[in-house]
């Protein structure tokens, strides 16, 4: 009989060693993390090259001067007063100079760092093609002194030259960045938004 209960007592032991050794294996397997590829390896780190500090950075545009407003090198202002004048056309042209831009126009000659431009002599025409690269602060100087211009030429005009009266009150001025044209030219028949778009189109294709 004590035999048999020293047995069931062993028996008893063993199982309750086997049960708990299950329970550590569960745990443990609980614990770890499973690889994706069965390796037990970290990841590379990913790396951020590094930033080249020589590298060449472009230049910033000068003030005034962006993608569309900077004349053609191979390209002057005269070029684009003489292309006007052949397709716009324009009425016994006398050149600008340094006098008539200061007399006539009321522009200072120090507000300019070049100019071309041609306007009619004949008092019975409202013809002007004139071109302007205004030094830096003075575009608003120039803009309104050619307003003012304009204000003049039809104020001399009388009611009798509708047709030129009309070309004067619809004359154009376009700027593209430190440059500025004046234009009163075109077909006297042709609609004023028509000729104000050609004079446009052909200033603009000498820019880039």
């Amino acid at each position: 009989m004590k035999q048999i209960l020293a047995f069931l007592l062993a028996a008893v032991m063993c199982m309750s060693l086997l049960t708990a050794c299950g329970r550590n294996n569960t745990n443990n397997n609980q614990n770890s993390t499973p690889s994706t590829d069965g390796n037990n390896t970290t990841p590379p780190e990913t790396t951020i090259p590094e930033q080249d500090n020589n590298s060449s950075e472009k230049e910033p545009m000068p003030e005034n001067e962006t993608m569309g407003d900077m004349l053609r090198s191979d390209a002057t202002l005269e070029e684009v007063i003489m292309k006007l004048g052949e397709e716009l056309g324009i009425t016994m042209p006398t050149k600008l100079d340094d006098q008539s831009l200061k007399e006539v126009f009321g522009i200072e000659p120090e507000w300019i760092e070049e100019y071309y431009g041609e306007y009619s002599a004949a008092n019975t025409s409202a013809d002007h093609l004139l071109a302007f690269k205004v030094k830096e602060g003075h575009i608003e100087d120039v803009r309104s002194a050619l307003e003012k211009h304009q204000d003049t030429i039809a104020a001399n005009l009388d009611d009798t030259m509708k047709e030129q009266l009309d070309k004067a009150r619809n004359a154009t001025i376009v700027q593209r960045g430190n440059y500025v044209f004046f234009v009163i030219a075109g077909d006297m028949l042709a609609e004023a938004d028509q000729e104000t778009n050609r004079a446009q189109e052909l200033i603009d294709s000498f820019f880039e």
